[in-house]
């Protein structure tokens, strides 16, 4: 059945293979397979005094029992009788007795997704390590003070990973990079600053470049950072949040040239850039549908270039607020090829 529960949180909206789970669990006697039934009764199910009974039979097994009242245990979400997801309060070590607990509960047999708040080092080693995460897809991790990993962390199933509000210093970010990540595809650091060891530690994990969709908004890696991560290319990038990071044009130029083929949201907002983007409007970039520019200190030549483009085929959406872009050359813009197949213009007219 491990192949079955795989299956199931990988593909959470299938009703074929929940109804097989049903079976299984009316074949091994298991009570839930009625919560089970009833879930997969109530997708479809129309307003009637028939639904509103099976509604108050499906939360009678929506119950942890006396874990309910565990306050180390907060925002716990249900699917199909079974906690898909949970947010985990390790400020205390009755948080992971609590998580201890949960995870022997037959209920948390499909969890997907944890939040952890408060986490030491050392209440967080034990959590990670347990069985129970073996499917987990999303993890987040929070914490107010400074923050530290262990780097003897697998997580096979993991798909998205958070860490904007767990503040590492380079000894942490060295040990995430040693993760066993194999599905990772988003990574959130934003806001965490970044220096030169980290950058490079990053820069040599395996799992970076497997990532669809990076954010590093305000980590503030400077070119020699950038360099350390996107020396060799990154071709599974679908989206790279880079606001706020001290870059200048060269390098961001050093990266397009080598762009991911598939990269459709691109974020280079308050970052020094002014009008060394101009030759992003000679760069083909055919999958590129968003472009956040703001505060960049670009003017008028950059949109010129940009409205000139013939390798900007999908984009559909661009943010220039807060350079100071003259009326004049955005209503110019607006008539070019690029400037008609836009959805979204973000500007405002400078003062003055």
């Amino acid at each position: 059945m491990e192949q079955l529960f795989d299956e199931l949180t990988a593909n959470p909206h299938d009703d074929t293979l929940w109804q097989v789970f049903a079976d299984w669990l009316w074949s091994q006697g298991d009570p839930r397979a009625e919560a089970v039934q009833l879930g997969l009764q109530l997708v479809d199910a129309p307003p009637s005094a028939e639904r509103d009974e099976w509604v108050a039979r499906y939360r009678t097994f929506c119950d942890l029992g006396a874990l309910k009242n565990a306050t180390h245990l907060r925002h716990v979400r249900w699917r199909m009788g079974f906690v898909d997801s949970v947010t985990l309060d390790l400020s205390s070590s009755q948080g992971a007795q609590a998580f201890e607990a949960l995870s022997e509960h037959p209920a948390a047999r499909l969890l997907v997704e944890l939040r952890i708040i408060g986490a030491t080092q050392e209440r967080l080693r034990p959590i990670l390590a347990m069985p129970c995460l073996r499917r987990l897809k999303v993890l987040e991790l929070a914490s107010e003070g400074r923050a530290t990993l262990d780097s003897a962390v697998a997580l096979p199933s993991l798909v998205e990973l958070f860490m904007s509000t767990y503040p590492l210093e380079a000894p942490g970010i060295e040990a995430l990079a040693q993760w066993q990540l194999p599905h990772l595809s988003r990574l959130d650091l934003g806001g965490m600053p970044l220096d030169a060891m980290a950058t490079q530690a990053l820069g040599r994990a395996p799992f970076l470049g497997q990532l669809r969709d990076l954010h590093l908004a305000r980590c503030h890696i400077g070119d020699e950072g950038f360099a350390a991560m996107f020396g060799v290319p990154r071709p599974a990038l679908r989206r790279l949040d880079l606001e706020g990071n001290r870059l200048t044009a060269p390098s961001l130029e050093g990266f397009l040239r080598d762009v991911p083929p598939r990269l459709s949201h691109l974020d280079v907002s308050a970052n020094p850039l002014r009008s060394g983007l101009m030759r992003m409007g000679r760069m083909a970039l055919p999958w590129l549908r968003r472009l956040d520019v703001r505060n960049t200190g670009v003017d008028g030549s950059v949109l010129d270039s940009l409205g000139r483009s013939t390798g900007l085929p999908r984009l559909s959406e661009l943010d220039i607020r807060g350079n100071r872009v003259p009326t004049a050359i955005v209503e110019a813009f607006q008539q070019t090829p690029v400037g008609r197949q836009l959805g979204y213009l973000g500007w405002y007219a400078p003062r003055g």
